[in-house]
């Protein structure tokens, strides 16, 4: 092993998405602390948003086998998505180098993917619900925990108001327009309800995706929906919310619930996943029984009709995030490379 520890990053994911956005903070924290390599996918937005960060950048065409030859003389690989730990486990085979693997969705691994799991030296969930999730499939991994970061956002105030016009109160959801994850529907028929009760709440709809046609058929003839599409400055519209829903059939964490509350902004969620380990009801935002439109009516209603509870919960929201930075991720992390390291010198 190398006096200075030289990590190597693998995601070959070909989009830019939570995961993504999660892998470039971690190394653009780790920047300095220790030597580090990212293999991507080559074309992908990842290795564009990493071409100035202070890291090697391989890129391969992005299956597993392609990107093994890239993890050759490194002394410890992260793997940030599901492909690459096929890869992390055959270089495992192959020369015995100790890998770690960051688990960020709740669902049932493969049969393949959970024999990878057993060949990692560490297993992490970014919740504890995903942590369970794993255990319950093979009570030989067992992971150790490190939640989610919030990755840098400012906000330019002026463009916040632009977006805002003269809205009275604004509801928020972002997230890629993928109902069966997502949820997207619940929140249309919620605005759908709310339309005649609440004809001053306007109900963002921020992303894109598979289902973003029929979202909008479902959305049609609503005058408070507004689908916002892809945007690259997303914290302008966290700024201009004066609420966050997240509505999810199922989710690891919800890191965007983070990027909100970074703004002081309340959320009502779904009390799925790893969700209400962030979100604590009544304390920092609210949760509702997942698919149920009449509970969410009810707790979005709730901060509709009360703006000192808005202040209150949004206040503490953002402390929330506060502890949710990425120094903070990246020091987990490093604790766990040099127990890793350690281990295997």
């Amino acid at each position: 092993m190398s006096a200075t520890p030289y990590v190597a990053h693998l995601n070959l994911a070909s989009g830019f998405r939570g995961g993504e956005r999660q892998t470039l903070a971690l190394i653009e924290a780790l920047a300095g602390t220790l030597r580090q390599r990212a293999i991507v996918r080559r074309g992908g937005e990842l290795a564009e948003q990493l071409a100035d960060v202070d890291v090697e950048l391989i890129a391969v065409s992005g299956t597993p086998i392609s990107a093994v030859r890239a993890t050759a003389g490194c002394d410890l690989l992260h793997v940030h998505e599901g492909r690459s730990v096929q890869t992390a486990a055959l270089r495992r085979l192959v020369s015995r180098t100790p890998f770690i693997v960051t688990r960020r969705i709740p669902q049932r691994p493969s049969a393949t993917a959970l024999w990878c799991y057993r060949q990692a030296h560490t297993v992490v969930s970014v919740s504890a619900a995903i942590g369970k999730v794993l255990t319950a499939c093979d009570k030989r991994i067992r992971p150790v925990t490190v939640p989610d970061c919030v990755p840098p956002l400012s906000a330019d105030p002026a463009v916040a108001a632009r977006l805002r016009g003269d809205t009275e109160l604004v509801v928020g959801q972002c997230g890629e327009l993928h109902d069966a994850h997502k949820g997207q529907r619940l929140t249309i028929e919620v605005a759908r309800r709310m339309a005649e009760t609440h004809p001053q709440v306007e109900f963002w709809l921020i992303g894109q995706g598979r289902d973003e046609q029929d979202l909008r058929a479902a959305a049609a003839g609503l005058q408070n929906v507004r689908f916002v599409g892809w945007t690259d400055n997303v914290a302008d519209y966290y700024a201009a919310m004066d609420v966050m829903v997240y509505p999810s059939r199922y989710e690891g964490l919800g890191s965007a619930i983070l990027e909100a509350m970074l703004f002081g902004v309340p959320v009502v969620a779904a009390r799925v996943g790893g969700i209400p380990e962030i979100v604590v009801h009544e304390e920092n935002g609210l949760l509702f029984a997942p698919g149920d439109a009449d509970d969410f009516v009810t707790r979005l209603t709730a901060l509709v009709e009360n703006p000192a509870l808005r202040e209150r919960l949004g206040a503490a929201a953002r402390q929330q995030a506060a502890r949710h930075t990425p120094e903070v991720m990246a020091g987990q992390y490093r604790d766990i490379y040099a127990q890793i390291l350690g281990h295997a010198a």
